[in-house]
């Protein structure tokens, strides 16, 4: 609590328009026995007669209850998809490494945002057909499986298109020194960080889109903090003996292309390879997992602005 109050002093309950409730929270706290969590649900005595009138607002879901109160949560609502129905165009580049997944909760997006998402694809398709023609598969700059299948369509499109473009990007408040890098080596287009304009962490993105009914791709449920290719050329120890155990036909696959190449994907702190065949399986970190059901506060005042504002 001792956050949330030197955070704000005010807070306002509002109906349509109608503001049921406003004041000094400290006050509304002593007064009425509303009192708001770290994550800015709303706790009401049960025995306070403005209960009545805060279940009646039908922007507020009821998420828990005891014998002394219950607490109510902003239902967040498409106004946080606001940036998203401000594109003109919407554009996903599709590559068959990605989990199936992806493409339902592209449709579900489209179908929630009201807006076509277009798909693009390189001839090319997948990582092992990239690295096989080209016989590489990552250097000091990078992936050649990015480099083809992402950014050399991206550049195509915009040979295709021209004009100064503004792009939006998906980093979270915790990748700030990537903006920068972004900036510079893309000035001849403008750029948006939504995410970190709001103060928003990659977990907290999961939360709206869950508090929205958008269930995210099914990659994160299975732990991973990415929604990138099954088998991601530029994953660490610890992600490689994740794949083996959840895809391990995957996990073969690359070891294979790693022979027929004679190239590595993994070395040790020493600059040694380590050959996917010969990785011990209990070397690495665990893979650290994006909660969808933990939500900063700045989750909150995001859900609670677009409430208002809608």
């Amino acid at each position: 609590m001792s956050y949330v109050e030197e955070f704000c002093e005010d807070i306002a309950i509002i109906n349509q328009g109608e503001v049921v409730l406003a004041g000094q929270l400290k006050e509304i706290k002593k007064e009425y026995g509303i009192m708001l969590t770290p994550k800015f649900d709303i706790m009401v005595a049960k025995n306070k007669p403005e209960l009545e009138k805060i279940k009646a607002i039908p922007d507020l879901e009821m998420v828990d209850q005891d014998h002394i109160s219950m607490t109510f949560m902003l239902k967040a609502n498409d106004v946080i998809f606001g940036h998203m129905k401000e594109l003109d165009e919407i554009h996903y580049q599709h590559i068959d490494d990605q989990h199936p997944d992806s493409l339902r909760f592209l449709r579900d997006t489209e179908a929630l945002i009201g807006k076509q998402i277009h798909i693009h694809q390189s001839q090319y398709k997948s990582v092992d057909c990239v690295c096989r023609t080209f016989g590489f598969l990552k250097g000091a700059y990078g992936a050649r499986c990015t480099d083809i299948l992402k950014r050399r369509e991206r550049k195509d499109w915009e040979r295709k298109n021209p004009g100064r473009h503004t792009y939006y990007w998906g980093l979270d408040c915790t990748e700030k020194k990537r903006c920068d890098g972004i900036v510079r080596a893309m000035p001849e287009f403008d750029h948006r960080f939504p995410l970190i304009e709001r103060g928003l962490t990659k977990g907290d993105a999961h939360e709206i889109a869950n508090r929205l009914g958008l269930k995210r791709p099914a990659m994160y449920d299975l732990g991973y903090n990415n929604n990138n290719c099954i088998g991601c050329i530029k994953g660490g120890i610890g992600y490689w003996n994740k794949i083996r155990k959840d895809f391990p036909d995957v996990f073969a696959s690359r070891a294979k292309l790693e022979r027929d190449l004679g190239r590595y994907i993994l070395k040790d702190s020493n600059g040694n390879p380590l050959w996917l065949d010969e990785l011990d399986p209990e070397r690495g970190s665990d893979v650290k997992e994006i909660n969808n059901l933990e939500c900063s506060i700045m989750c909150e005042i995001t859900v609670k602005e677009s409430e208002v504002n809608k």
